[in-house]
């Protein structure tokens, strides 16, 4: 494959994968196209992958933002301009999946192929493979107090059992709730809290896989070392 083939069928997986998490980073772009493995030399692979933003960025087809924390980010070019909640879900969808444990998002068409009647088809699924098997887990991003975000996934488990027709998923581990926060501090006390609901009443660990998630906002992120 010649040189233009291979910038070609990079810049058509960079847009799949815009289609998917709505924005990307530097960061994730580097490591999706420039992996370290066979590009052992960091500065190269830095030089490589801005060489490819920016092109694509003076032929319009990609554009450059910044998050308030200052950081830059990147966008289709002809994506229709997102309030902050949205940029700060597809943030948060997106370092989960690239950055913590290997999640993929799953598409609307994808969470159809699963469930006859796709369960909360507007909120956000991620697909991963734990011990036993993979799982599908609804994402809630929380923005309020700690005990009203554990009411609130409790209610999602309801929901999902009782409305969707999940209960078997969830009995069986294939259904499950990751709870994103904006900090270490809340990720904790939201965790604790979960756990000390689970032995209370028996309401939520007992009966359905919950993770905890501490997540970057627009207002907060900042790029790794490195990136």
């Amino acid at each position: 494959m010649n040189e233009k083939a291979i910038r070609e069928r990079r810049d058509s997986c960079l847009f799949a994968h815009l289609d998917v998490y709505q924005l990307t980073l530097a960061c994730v772009v580097r490591r999706l196209f420039f992996p370290e493995a066979l590009y052992p030399d960091r500065n190269e692979a830095k030089k490589l992958c801005g060489d490819m933003l920016s092109a694509l960025i003076r032929a319009k087809k990609l554009r450059s933002h910044k998050f308030p924390s200052g950081e830059n980010y990147y966008t289709r070019a002809d994506r229709r301009a997102a309030n902050t909640q949205a940029i700060d879900y597809d943030l948060a969808t997106l370092w989960l999946c690239m950055e913590q444990k290997r999640f993929h998002r799953l598409t609307t068409p994808e969470l159809r192929r699963l469930f006859p009647t796709p369960p909360h088809h507007h909120v956000r699924h991620c697909l991963t493979q734990e011990e036993g098997g993979p799982v599908v887990y609804r994402l809630y991003f929380s923005s309020v107090d700690v005990k009203s975000t554990v009411l609130q996934a409790k209610k999602h488990l309801s929901e999902s059992r009782n409305k969707y027709g999940l209960r078997n998923w969830i009995e069986c581990g294939d259904y499950g709730f990751i709870v994103c926060s904006e900090s270490e501090r809340k990720s904790q006390e939201v965790a604790d809290a979960l756990q000390r609901s689970a032995a209370g009443s028996g309401a939520s660990h007992d009966q359905a896989r919950f993770l905890v998630a501490t997540v970057p906002t627009s207002a907060t992120f900042k790029m790794p070392e490195g990136g």
